[in-house]
């Protein structure tokens, strides 16, 4: 019976620490755009930049898609760099360049952010599903 009783803490205990790492994740990332980038930092460590001009796509989504048997699971977003805590929304970004393509961030206002990405882009960045289209009889 004692050690029933000892496994049941240590479970407790570690589901505990799990749960304080996920949400406490949310303040140790930072975003930033500054000289046509969006820097991402870690604990004052800047762990990733993307230039602007390089990023195709950014849409807003539900944390859900990066979870593979939830309803609004998607591919796209779950093979992605995830610089994020967590967040009921979080914002999706896709790049042209690099062997992984898509970036996830959760900025606290992740609207306003994706609006000030889109801004930023010196061309126009596509969003909500939207995607660019190629030509049709290619080049010529």
């Amino acid at each position: 019976m004692p050690d029933l009783v000892w496994a049941f803490i240590a479970i407790v205990v570690v589901l505990a620490v799990v749960l304080t790492a996920v949400f406490s994740l949310r303040h140790a990332f930072s975003y930033t755009i500054q000289d046509s980038k969006l820097s991402i930092t870690t604990l004052g460590l800047t762990v990733q930049r993307v230039p602007v001009s390089d990023i195709e796509r950014v849409e807003v989504v539900p944390f859900s898609a990066m979870l593979p048997f939830s309803r609004a699971f998607r591919w796209d977003v779950f093979f992605s760099w995830k610089w994020c805590g967590y967040r009921r929304r979080v914002v999706a970004i896709r790049v042209r360049t690099g062997l992984v393509k898509g970036i996830i961030i959760s900025p606290e206002e992740p609207e306003r952010f994706a609006s000030l990405l889109r801004t930023a882009s010196p061309e126009p960045v596509g969003q909500e599903g939207a995607q660019r289209s190629a030509p049709v009889n290619g080049p010529k």
